[in-house]
């Protein structure tokens, strides 16, 4: 058992960065940041995406900030009558879209912690990592469930009329419950950091399905070359609602509440790359892509804003560079900490320019870092 003194403030709360209290790692992007265009104030945010699309999302208020409860999970009662998995499990779940550096991040995070789920790449022998023991064998089936055959599936209902995929596994009676049940499982799997889709497209399930111990954090980038490379770069198969859809949802990446009012995923989704082909005739490229970025920009703000409370969140530009916003994160159960120091670990950058994945054992063996066990 780990001192609780060690590891969570007077209120509860996991301490999870190192120098909080004097403010050496901020948990906001400095002003100056390269990302500072996808950090947006929700007000001013939910404006100008309701402005460029022409379509009102439903209304979104900063409750965190009056002390509110987060909005209800998307999947609805699918979702919250799985409960929470326990408040002693250590997890960080990065709700940053993808090619805002997710890749960097995960690796990065993979020297400090145990088992990590990325994306649909996550495999047993890939980038699911078991060591310290933390995956076991059926928490590793969990996973692949999840990254390789339901999110999948969301893909091929956003693109149903290019496939010859079949609809009645796209009713909302179907996915609702299979992606609330499979996003349990990895929670309950044994990981201790998770990025990419489908969790920023499922924020608020992830917030309801989590206990006290589990830490979130949202990966950056400038909202203008993000949409660049999402809807250009080779991504513009992932989904996104359909204006009808997402006139009854808080953001147009709020998967699960477009699928329930429609019933079907066909109807609910598309990909990006048709949201931008329509935009395109309409109001031509440029605006097209801001529109696309102005989606983004919201997004982020829902989540920092309305659907994670402060205390556990924490904003990362890897555009900054290095280890920007990442020094300090720890986890109790490994005693390990991203460090400052580059001495012992190579640098790694992977293709889309991200952070170097950095961890110093000099740093992580010192008192300052090290937890003690009782």
């Amino acid at each position: 058992k780990w001192d609780d003194g060690h590891v969570k403030w007077d209120d509860g709360h996991v301490k999870w960065d190192d120098g909080h209290v004097s403010g050496r790692w901020p948990r906001e992007l400095p002003p100056e940041s390269n990302c500072s265009s996808g950090d947006s104030s929700l007000q001013g945010a939910f404006e100008t995406v309701g402005h460029l699309t022409g379509v009102q999302l439903l209304p979104t208020s900063a409750v965190l900030a009056a002390g509110a409860a987060p909005p209800p999970p998307s999947l609805g009662d699918e979702t919250s009558r799985l409960g929470r998995i326990s408040d002693d499990a250590e997890i960080v779940i990065n709700l940053g879209q993808g090619t805002t550096g997710t890749h960097g991040v995960f690796m990065t995070l993979n020297r400090i912690g145990a088992g990590s789920h990325f994306s649909s790449h996550s495999n047993g022998t890939g980038t699911l990592h078991e060591r310290h023991g933390a995956v076991q064998r059926d928490g590793a089936r969990d996973i692949e469930q999840l990254a390789r055959y339901t999110f999948q599936t969301v893909n091929k209902c956003a693109q149903l009329n290019e496939t010859n995929f079949v609809e009645a596994d796209c009713r909302a009676s179907t996915l609702a419950p299979r992606l609330a049940r499979d996003m349990m499982h990895v929670l309950q799997s044994g990981v201790q950091h998770i990025h990419d889709s489908p969790w920023p497209m499922f924020a608020t399930d992830a917030v309801a399905m989590s206990g006290q111990s589990v830490r979130f954090m949202l990966s950056y980038r400038d909202a203008e070359a993000w949409a660049w490379q999402r809807g250009a770069g080779g991504h513009g198969r992932t989904p996104v609602c359909t204006p009808e859809a997402a006139a009854h949802a808080h953001s147009w990446f709020n998967l699960g509440e477009c699928l329930r009012y429609t019933g079907s995923g066909v109807t609910a989704w598309e990909r990006i790359k048709t949201s931008l082909a329509r935009d395109t005739a309409l109001h031509g490229q440029d605006a097209a892509f801001e529109i696309l970025a102005a989606k983004y920009a919201f997004h982020n703000a829902y989540i920092t804003q309305a659907v994670v409370a402060p205390e556990r969140m924490r904003k990362v530009c890897v555009w900054d560079g290095e280890q920007s916003g990442l020094v300090g994160m720890r986890f109790a159960s490994t005693g390990r900490v991203v460090s400052e120091m580059a001495r012992d670990i190579q640098a790694h950058r992977h293709h889309h320019n991200g952070p170097k994945s950095v961890y110093s054992h000099e740093a992580a063996s010192s008192p300052r870092h090290r937890l003690q066990a009782s």
